[in-house]
C-alpha cells in the first residue's frame, strides 16, 4: 500500500464512519434519525381527574392484541372515539422508552371511517426481537401532549397446562385432521393443544418426515437422548435398528428414500411423534416437580405455571441440566444466561405460536 492510499482509505473510513453515526438506532418501525427519551409526567390531581373524564370517550385496539415474535406480521393500532375525532389529540407511541412516533407515521398507513370516529393506522411487515425487550407502549394525548388513554402491546403468553381450543395452524400447509389430532391426544395427556401445536410449528414446521443436524426426527423432533426416556414407558413402538448410529447424511437419505418410514420408526409416525413429544413434557415437569428443583423454581417467583411452562420449553430445546445451572447461576434472570440464548428464543417462538393459534374470546384489556 503506498503513502496516498492510506489517507484515502482512512477518508473513506470516516465518511462512511460520519454517515452511520448520524444515524439513530434501529427499531421494528424503522430507524431512528435521533432518540429522544420518554420521561414519565406528573399531572396535578384536579387535572387527572379532568383527563380522565375526559379520556372516556378513548378506546385504543391492537391487531393482533399481542405482540408476534415467531414471524413478521401486519400491526393495526385502531383509535376509538364516541364522537368524531379532531385535531385534538394525537397518537404517541414509545419502543422501549424511546419515541418512535415520527417513524411509525412515517412508515404506515391511516385508515379513517365514514362517520370519523374510527382512525386505524397500518404497518406492514412489522418484525419484533425475540432475545431483547419488546416495550411497546401506544398513548392518545391532547395538544399539550397529556397522555389521556395508554395501551401496552404486550408480549404473547401461553400456559402448557391450560385448556384451550386450537383455532388454526398458521401459515403451515398441515393436513386437516391434525388439528382434531392434537385436540385429542393433548386432552389425553392434560397439555393445552395450542402449546403443542406451537412446538411442532417451531421444531418441524408439521412436516413428519423433518430431520435436524442433531438427529432430531419428525413432527416433534425427538433427538436420541429424549427418546430414551420416552420409549421407556412406550417401549413396544417400531425402532429402525441402529437408527442412533447413522450419520446425519445417511439418516436423512434412508428417510428420503422410504428405507426408513413410519412403520419401522415410531418418530416417523405423526401421531406416535405427538404422543411421544407429549410424554417428554411430562417428563420434564415430573424433573422440575423433584425435591430440590420445585424450590428452585419457587424461588423464581411469578406466576408458577408460566414460570414452569418457560422452563420446560427451554430445558425441551436446550437440556434440562443447562437450565437448571443457569437458574442457579441467575436466578429470576436465568434467561438472561448466555448459555440459553438460543433457549429464549425458541420459548419465545413457541409462546407466540401458541398464543396466535388459540381460539380467543372477545375482550377489551385496555390500560389507563
Amino acid at each position: 500500500m503506498t503513502f496516498w492510499q492510506k489517507p484515502l482509505g482512512l477518508f473513506f473510513f470516516i465518511v462512511i464512519g460520519g454517515n452511520t453515526a448520524c444515524v439513530g438506532p434501529t427499531t421494528p418501525f424503522g430507524g431512528l434519525e435521533s432518540v429522544n427519551e420518554v420521561s414519565p409526567q406528573r399531572q396535578p390531581q384536579s387535572e387527572k381527574e379532568n383527563e380522565k373524564k375526559k379520556s372516556s370517550q378513548y378506546k385504543i385496539k391492537f391487531h393482533p392484541q399481542r405482540q408476534v415474535l415467531h414471524d413478521k406480521t401486519d400491526f393495526s393500532v385502531e383509535i376509538q372515539s364516541s364522537r368524531p375525532l379532531d385535531d385534538e389529540i394525537n397518537i404517541k407511541i414509545s419502543y422501549n422508552n424511546i419515541d418512535v412516533t415520527k417513524t411509525f407515521l412515517k412508515h404506515s398507513h391511516l385508515h379513517r371511517s365514514a362517520d370519523g370516529q374510527t382512525l386505524i393506522y397500518v404497518f406492514n411487515d412489522m418484525r419484533l426481537k425475540t432475545l431483547d425487550m419488546n416495550h411497546i407502549k401506544v398513548q392518545i394525548v391532547d395538544k399539550q401532549g397529556q397522555g389521556l388513554v395508554t395501551k401496552f402491546f404486550r408480549e404473547p403468553e401461553c400456559s402448557m397446562e391450560q385448556p384451550a381450543k386450537l383455532a388454526h395452524l398458521g401459515e403451515f400447509h398441515a393436513p386437516e385432521n391434525y388439528i382434531g389430532m392434537i385436540e385429542r391426544l393433548s386432552a389425553e395427556a392434560a397439555t393445552n393443544p395450542s402449546f403443542l401445536a406451537g412446538v411442532v410449528a417451531q421444531e418441524s414446521g408439521f412436516n413428519p418426515k423433518a430431520v435436524s443436524w442433531a438427529k432430531a426426527i419428525g413432527l416433534t423432533q425427538i433427538t436420541p437422548l429424549a427418546e430414551e426416556q420416552v420409549i421407556t414407558s412406550i417401549d413396544h413402538w417400531p425402532r429402525y435398528p441402529g437408527i442412533n448410529d447413522l450419520s446425519y447424511f445417511t439418516l436423512k437419505s434412508k428417510i428420503v428414500l422410504g428405507e426408513i418410514d413410519r412403520e419401522t420408526e415410531w418418530r416417523l409416525n405423526p401421531q406416535k411423534s405427538l404422543v411421544g413429544g407429549l410424554t417428554y413434557f411430562q417428563y420434564l415437569r415430573k424433573y422440575w416437580e423433584l425435591a430440590g428443583n420445585k424450590e428452585l423454581v419457587d424461588s423464581l417467583g411469578g406466576d408458577r405455571d408460566k414460570v414452569l411452562t418457560e422452563l420446560i420449553l427451554a430445558s425441551y430445546n436446550s437440556g434440562a441440566a443447562r437450565v437448571k445451572k443457569a437458574v442457579i447461576d441467575k436466578q429470576h434472570k436465568w434467561k438472561q444466561h448466555e448459555n440459553l440464548k438460543e433457549a429464549v428464543r425458541y420459548l419465545k417462538k413457541v409462546s407466540s405460536y401458541c398464543y396466535h393459534y388459540t381460539k380467543k374470546e372477545v375482550q377489551d384489556d385496555n390500560e389507563t
